[in-house]
């Protein structure tokens, strides 16, 4: 009976933090339009990863309530609570002030609240994944420390005296210190490279978790992995945009890649296809690489065919240019396709490369022997190198009078 009434509060209280979530997601936009603004494509996107954080959190918590990931993600509610928060006050500070109760206290929430929930999940889903604990004992100084910088962080966003928000001047924080005027300064000093240490050492755990794993945590591990690199990926693609071409990304861009992040870990702890993994990342670096090179080309190909012509004809701008470049690109797809697969092969998947030569050889050897001792010595061959068992044992059937012939071969492991 206490384990149906505990299972039940955890199903409430993990779908709860969804229902929270979907309600700011529906509030946000009227609460926007209310103050007069525009409700554009990157709000709609960023809640939507709030509500990917909250259902997946839930999922993870109902089923594997010992998780502290879980419980993690359901929190990240707080996020979209404290955004409708800044609409509320933003209302009923500038808006229509006196419209609505409690709008100061409303206004101090929504500066720390979403930053103790984010911080948070930052924090500690490196350091905790994928089962929910840390991997040794040894690490406890590590999570005081991320521990002490969210909680730095959100006392210098509670309790440093000034105003609330620049939407409302004049608004002054009803819980600021006064006596401290320079606590948020002071703070920060000290949480940010605590904030930095915790990060580098969380970054470190997970690197020691993943060589001392067994394959499947080292599976789980490589889906998230996965998906951060590519958010890192785009982050570091966007900044240099920016300094070599003052352009950036959109907003809505990144914000729909950031769902691959609580997707990626409900997948790892969860189970589901996790074995995929290897074959999305070998994907994933083929078909980057292959672009890259045939961009290359493409590029290099216009400008070698445009100077020809321009030395030709004496004029560079032809159709034909674009014509002949597409097709050397179309060309080359193929063979640098299987080319690159091979290099990848070799380098990442070692064991899978070995595997898939010991089998051509193989096949080789199947059309052109004909001896069946041979052919049996080399089919046990193949086994051993492919599948590393203990022991092979070959049993082939021969005609009935001579009954079935049993063939032991020991391997080592």
């Amino acid at each position: 009976m206490r384990t149906t009434m505990r299972q039940r509060v955890v199903v409430w209280l993990a779908w709860s933090s969804v229902g929270v979530a979907l309600l700011c997601a529906l509030f946000i936009p009227a609460m926007r339009t209310a103050n007069g603004l525009p409700v554009s494509l990157n709000q709609v996107i960023f809640v939507i990863d709030f509500l990917a954080f909250c259902i997946v959190g839930a999922l993870l918590a109902t089923r594997q309530p010992k998780n502290a990931i879980g419980w993690i993600f359901c929190a990240v509610a707080f996020v979209s609570v404290g955004a409708f928060f800044e609409q509320y006050a933003m209302y009923a500070l500038v808006r229509r002030p006196g419209a609505l109760p409690g709008a100061t206290i409303v206004a101090w929430l929504s500066i720390w609240l979403g930053t103790l929930a984010w911080s948070t999940m930052l924090s500690f889903t490196i350091l905790l994944f994928p089962n929910g604990r840390l991997p040794s004992p040894r690490w406890r100084p590590v999570a005081w420390f991320a521990a002490m910088s969210i909680a730095l962080m959100t006392i210098g966003y509670g309790l440093a005296p000034g105003e609330i928000t620049d939407r409302a001047p004049g608004l002054q924080n009803p819980f600021g210190l006064m006596a401290f005027p320079d606590l948020g300064r002071w703070l920060s000093i000290v949480e940010a490279p605590l904030t930095l240490s915790a990060f580098l050492a969380s970054v470190v755990s997970l690197v020691v978790r993943y060589r001392w794993a067994h394959t499947v945590e080292r599976q789980q591990i490589k889906w998230f992995v996965y998906a951060t690199i590519i958010l890192l990926f785009v982050s570091l693609l966007n900044g240099g945009s920016l300094l070599i071409f003052g352009v950036v990304m959109p907003e809505s861009f990144f914000g729909a890649l950031l769902t691959l992040l609580p997707i990626s870990v409900g997948i790892a702890i969860l189970r589901y296809r996790l074995f995929d993994i290897d074959l999305i990342i070998r994907r994933t670096l083929l078909y980057t690489l292959i672009s890259l090179i045939l961009s290359l080309l493409y590029f290099g190909s216009v400008i070698v065919f445009e100077t020809l012509l321009r030395q030709i004809t004496g004029s560079g701008q032809n159709q034909l240019v674009t014509v002949l470049s597409t097709l050397a690109i179309a060309a080359l797809f193929i063979p640098l396709h299987r080319r690159m697969q091979e290099v990848i092969d070799r380098r990442f998947y070692r064991r899978k490369y070995n595997a898939e030569q010991v089998l051509t050889a193989f096949g080789a050897t199947v059309r052109n022997e004909t001896d069946l001792q041979k052919l049996s010595e080399q089919l046990v061959l193949v086994v051993q190198k492919t599948v590393q068992p203990t022991q092979v044992v070959l049993c082939l059937q021969l005609p009935p009078k001579a009954g079935v012939r049993e063939v032991n071969h020991e391997a080592s492991s």
